[in-house]
């Protein structure tokens, strides 16, 4: 058995999902990950040493691959890599035509249709938000696609999280929330050095913390057969959702 995760960047799926990761793998499932927008010149400003600089992408991507080596030994899960220019990269430009369309024949290479495919709720950054909206193209072809909340996103205190709810159930969609072995998802997020802050870090473990049992949880989304599909329905209505960098 086996479950698949599509990450915009490398650091995506283990924040946002670590605590899963390392779960399903402790029950014998096997996690393949997918890192889309892989090459990256973007380095935390409270971390690097000369913040407000723009680094070398290569040496960036380079560094970020050895942080996800390190954390793969805590979660061991396989990766592999698509290397496309992150926003850092593109200056802020939004993925052309071009580019999403190479993206979601790739995309779909991967998926495995007969499988679990786990993308991102894509509250946020727009490579969340084009990696998002293949997700739903393939879930409207039949494909068993998840969502899951991104971190540190989702965790941003401004976010309606009543509403937002509200209008994910709306939409068809119902939420499976799991306790975590928090430990080791924030083990695995520390290895990430150059991407996360100390803020970062702190946010999402207020988020996955319950004070009503005193555990750690993860929360995705699926899709529900009860409430017919619209894709133009459900595209329009998250971009209204979107809460931005």
């Amino acid at each position: 058995m086996k479950y698949q995760v599509i990450s915009p960047h490398i650091d995506d799926a283990v924040l946002s999902m670590g605590g899963l990761l390392s779960q399903w793998l402790e029950q014998h499932i096997c996690i393949e990950i997918l890192y889309v927008f892989s090459f990256s010149s973007w380095v935390s400003g409270s971390i690097s040493a000369n913040a407000g600089l723009q680094p070398d992408a290569h040496l960036v991507t380079s560094l970020r691959k050895k942080e996800e080596a390190a954390a793969q030994q805590i979660i061991p899960y396989s990766c592999s890599y698509l290397d496309y220019a992150d926003a850092a990269v593109r200056k802020g430009l939004q993925p052309d035509a071009e580019m999403i369309a190479q993206l979601k024949q790739k995309i779909m290479a991967f998926a495995d249709p007969d499988v679990w495919c786990f993308f991102p709720l894509g509250l946020g950054h727009t490579d969340h938000l084009a990696t998002r909206n293949i997700g739903i193209e393939l879930l409207s072809l039949g494909y068993k696609i998840g969502f899951y909340e991104d971190m540190p996103y989702m965790s941003y205190q401004h976010l309606r999280y009543a509403v937002l709810h509200d209008v994910l159930h709306s939409l068809g969609m119902k939420s499976t929330v799991a306790a975590i072995d928090f430990e080791v998802k924030l083990n695995a997020i520390r290895c990430y050095r150059s991407q996360v802050s100390m803020e970062w870090e702190r946010a999402i473990t207020a988020y996955a913390y319950s004070a009503a049992d005193n555990q750690y949880y993860e929360r995705y989304w699926t899709w529900s057969a009860d409430v017919p599909f619209s894709l133009p329905r459900i595209q329009a209505t998250l971009e209204q959702m979107d809460v931005g960098n």
